[in-house]
């Protein structure tokens, strides 16, 4: 007879380490009791989670778990416990260890009636990436603020292809409120080091990613805290406005792997350097939108409805007094209809310009419409109101020089002031335009002040 071909056990004869296969599976693996308490973890949750077994094992999983973002995750959970053999996914995000919220992917498994588990076995993995790139799509079109959004831009650059830690460096405040928008708030402090030759500015000068493969090629304030969170390489990405090379902000991933980008990873930062973009574009219209509703167009001072509201707020904030100076130009329809709408409007903005440059600092100057203007002036007292409107309206009468014209334009107001709260801005502005209109009917160019209000002195 010929040689027989060795014997190899199939697995299903094979003395398998069923702890050990658990180790093996490429994803986080939680044991659970009825009661929501965690028996075992493998290394990939430990790993994934950044506790230790032990700090885990004894606790309640939903305590790690944020069922803010998605109700529908209890309800699954309630389901799985509570049927046999059910194996159903869901979408969660868990608190890991830093109280970074990660998206992940879990499949609850029922086995409480298989013999020898007699427990709930979780599976847990990142959520699919596209479905991370559509969550930040998701919240740039319910509108949801900046940090909200670029927690979700986090969530992809922590996921499998970039595996990093991230931080935008918003550069330019007409794109957003400069600063920094950060994964977590130790890697955001890093942005704070290095000083300019740190290398996300100098992303930004070159307008062009700078990719740092080790510590060493870091400044070296930048080297040991870099070293103590555990980072070997730092990509930064310029993010710029779509269609020109002028830089907004810096996309800044941490990572705690030495290597320059795959091309995976060079195409997925690619998307969050675009969708950062967007995200700012948003935020820069949102701003201009809520300008535009509080803001005169033509001189960009306060309208209307801003300057009572920041009366009221005063009133309502402070028990100091608040005075409100009420403005009328004299000598403007003239002008207006002799030399054309162009130089009248010029005339407003110089008068909306000096005015500012005549007020205190935390004074409030407001366009109510027409070459109506007025001042609020927080805890002013008699002597300084009275001050103030005589400075206004000796500015005002300078000539103004529009193109080739000189013109004159003058102006009559009206004073009031309220010592407490007991008022309103109706109250108040009410009786500085009650005065405004007496002093026009006796002397223009002067100012008038009305009767005390709500006991001031």
């Amino acid at each position: 007879m010929g040689d027989e071909a060795p014997h190899h056990p199939s697995p299903a004869e094979a003395d398998l380490d069923a702890r050990a296969l658990l180790e093996a599976i490429p994803g986080a693996v939680v044991v659970i009791d009825g009661e929501g308490r965690v028996r075992w973890v493998n290394r990939a949750m430990e790993a994934m989670s950044g506790y230790a077994d032990h700090e885990l094992i004894g606790t309640n999983m939903l305590d790690h778990v944020d069922l803010t973002w998605n109700p529908l995750a209890l309800e699954s959970i309630g389901y799985a416990l509570a049927t046999p053999g059910e194996r159903l996914p869901t979408m969660l995000r868990f608190r890991d260890a830093r109280g970074r919220l990660l998206v992940m992917e879990a499949t609850a498994n029922n086995q409480f009636d298989t013999p020898g588990v007699e427990a709930m076995v979780v599976h847990l993995r990142p959520a699919d990436e596209r479905h991370l790139l559509d969550q930040i799509l998701e919240s740039f079109v319910a509108g949801e603020d900046l940090e909200t959004t670029m927690g979700c831009v986090h969530a992809v650059a922590a996921s499998e292809t970039l595996r990093a830690d991230s931080v935008l460096l918003v550069l330019r405040p007409a794109r957003g409120e400069t600063g920094t928008y950060a994964s977590d708030p130790a890697v955001g402090a890093l942005i704070t080091l290095g000083g300019d030759d740190a290398p996300w500015h100098r992303a930004a000068e070159a307008e062009e990613r700078v990719l740092v493969d080790g510590l060493d090629d870091l400044p070296t304030g930048l080297r040991a805290p870099a070293d103590d969170l555990g980072y070997r390489a730092c990509w930064c990405h310029p993010v710029s406005r779509p269609g020109t090379p002028e830089v907004d902000a810096v996309l800044v991933l941490w990572r705690r792997e030495l290597g320059l980008p795959e091309p995976n990873a060079t195409m997925m930062a690619g998307r969050l350097v675009s969708l950062s973009e967007l995200i700012l574009e948003r935020v820069e219209h949102s701003r201009q939108l809520a300008y535009s509703a509080s803001h005169d167009q033509l001189t960009g001072l306060p309208n209307r409805a801003t300057f009572f509201a920041t009366v009221e707020e005063h009133l309502a904030a402070s028990g100091a007094p608040i005075g409100v100076i009420y403005l009328d130009l004299d000598g403007f329809k003239p002008v207006n209809d002799e030399h054309g709408h162009a130089c009248g409007d010029a005339v407003l903005v110089e008068v909306g310009a000096r005015l500012r440059a005549s007020v205190r600092a935390g004074d409030t100057v407001g366009r109510l419409g027409g070459d109506e203007f007025a001042v609020a002036c927080p805890a002013a007292t008699e002597r300084e109101l009275v001050a103030l409107a005589e400075r206004i309206l000796a500015v005002v009468r300078a000539p103004v020089t529009v193109g080739d014209l000189v013109v004159r334009v003058g102006a009559t107001a009206g004073l009031a002031r309220s010592a407490g709260t007991s008022t309103s801005a109706d109250v108040v502005v009410a009786a500085a335009d009650a005065a405004l209109l007496e002093a026009k009917a006796t002397t223009k160019g002067t100012w008038r002040a009305a009767p005390a209000i709500d006991g001031a002195p």
